[in-house]
């Protein structure tokens, strides 16, 4: 049974923009008999989501165009391995050559492959580069930023290092840099409702938020945190996207 809980994507391309793109969808949940039980809602500006009271989980969907780069877009679906042949299904139907205006094709070699988005594979990597990083990455978070398309590196190594850095900082610096101190009060406000995971088979509720806002769409990401009761370092153990408008 946990098989089909497993995680699994399927990329597309097509010609149509995400708001037609998620009526076409709309159109075959309300016609054919096998998608009659699901429904779709917008999460953001490229994504959101189908929910069913038959399904395995959230089936998500993410639409990227590059401008001025290609005609096509990419979509992608996330979904679990129980509610497989639901998602064959609906690519079937959108890829019908019935239908003139949808110009969707599976991307060669991206067939249901283990889904991992590109913060999750990068906090894999980021786990498992050295022992020696001054943060945690708790196993939470990786699963938690599969869910996230938010993604930029730069900004991220530049939050981790920042958040690794928190339990060495002296008050010395507190007092000389006013940039600093604002942000270093902003990371210890205790959030009263956070969330809690197993950490090394330990209870750890994370308490702390830092969040970084992409500056084109207004997507926040939330990186939820706490400090280990054995050394003191960050851990990482949550991570959730939304929209600050």
């Amino acid at each position: 049974m946990k098989q089909n809980f497993k995680l699994l994507q399927t990329k597309l391309t097509t010609t149509l923009s995400v708001q037609e793109f998620q009526t076409e969808i709309e159109k075959h949940l309300a016609q054919d008999p096998l998608l009659n039980d699901t429904w779709l809602v917008s999460t953001w500006e490229h994504a959101f989501e189908l929910h069913g009271l038959n399904l395995h989980g959230r089936i998500q969907g993410y639409h990227f165009r590059i401008p001025n780069l290609k005609v096509e877009a990419v979509v992608t679906f996330e979904f679990r391995k129980g509610d497989e042949a639901l998602v064959k299904h609906l690519v079937k139907l959108l890829s019908s050559p019935a239908d003139f205006k949808v110009h969707t094709k599976p991307l060669l070699g991206q067939q249901n492959q283990n889904s991992e988005s590109e913060l999750a594979e990068f906090l894999n990597n980021y786990k498992s580069a050295s022992p020696e990083h001054s943060l945690h990455i708790a196993g939470t978070a990786v699963e938690a930023a599969r869910h996230c398309s938010w993604f930029n590196e730069e900004e991220i190594v530049s939050e981790l290092r920042f958040l690794s850095q928190m339990p060495e900082k002296s008050d010395e610096l507190l007092l000389e840099r006013e940039d600093y101190l604002q942000r270093h009060q902003q990371l210890c406000r205790i959030w009263p409702k956070g969330k809690t995971i197993w950490f090394r088979e330990q209870k750890i509720k994370l308490i702390h938020q830092a969040h970084i806002v992409c500056p084109v769409t207004d997507v926040v990401l939330a990186i939820h945190f706490a400090y280990c009761p054995q050394d003191g370092k960050v851990i990482i153990g949550y991570l959730h996207q939304y929209n600050e408008i």
